[in-house]
Parts: C-alpha cells; sequence; structure tokens
C-alpha cells in the first residue's frame, strides 16, 4: 500500500496530511481525536504503537502530542496529533484505548500537562 492509499483509505477527508518518509501525521481537534483513534483501532484494526509529546513552544508556542498507529504488513505509519495552545490539559484517551494510560502519565510526568479524565492521574 503506498502512502498515497494509505491517506486514501486511513485519514479522515477534510484533513491536510504531512508525509515524513513512510509516516502520515495530521492535526486533529482536540474534541475530534477521540473518534479518530477508535475508528483506527475498532474500523480499520490498526493497532497504537506508542503515544508521545513535543515542546515546541520556543518555536510554534505549543505542544503536540502524537498518537501513533502502525498500519499491518505495510511499513506505513499513521500519527494524528492535537496541538495544545495555551492550555497544559489534554483529552485522555484511556476510555477508547486502555493502552494509553501510561503514555499519558508520562507525559504528565515529564511535560506537565494533564489528561483530563484519566482513570488513575
Amino acid at each position: 500500500m503506498s502512502i498515497t492509499e494509505t491517506i486514501k483509505k486511513y485519514i479522515p477527508k477534510g484533513m491536510s496530511p504531512a508525509i515524513h518518509g513512510n509516516c502520515v501525521e495530521f492535526e486533529v481537534s482536540s474534541e475530534m481525536l477521540g473518534s479518530v483513534c477508535h475508528d483506527f483501532k475498532k474500523n480499520h484494526t490498526i493497532p497504537l504503537k506508542t503515544v508521545v509529546a513535543t515542546d515546541e513552544r520556543k518555536e510554534n508556542g505549543v505542544f503536540k502530542i502524537f498518537y501513533v498507529f502502525g498500519v499491518p504488513e505495510k511499513n506505513v505509519t499513521i500519527a494524528p496529533y492535537i496541538v495544545l495552545r495555551n492550555t497544559q490539559e489534554f483529552p485522555s484517551m484511556t476510555n477508547c484505548m486502555p493502552e494509553v494510560a501510561f503514555y499519558e502519565i508520562e507525559i504528565k510526568e515529564f511535560f506537565g500537562l494533564y489528561p483530563i479524565g484519566h482513570p488513575t492521574p
């Protein structure tokens, strides 16, 4: 599956994906993040590989949180991300993906960002 085919198949319409090698990334709103992640996990059975945060305050004045999914047997990753501007809170995704619990705690400890709705913050 080519990157173009991956975008057509998995990326929600209206998104503006950026391609970096075999990784496709695109920004989603905090409100839309849950439905995008649910779609990848449940409807397309794309497994979550990791969740990472970046501190881009010097360059752009924001934090970003990337949810990295790996398309099985295709050597392609898809990384929707949210941008935190003027806030240190982000929605916990533990309700639809329990495996993010540890990642969210790490993000809280390393970046001081707070996962709203996390069961054991």
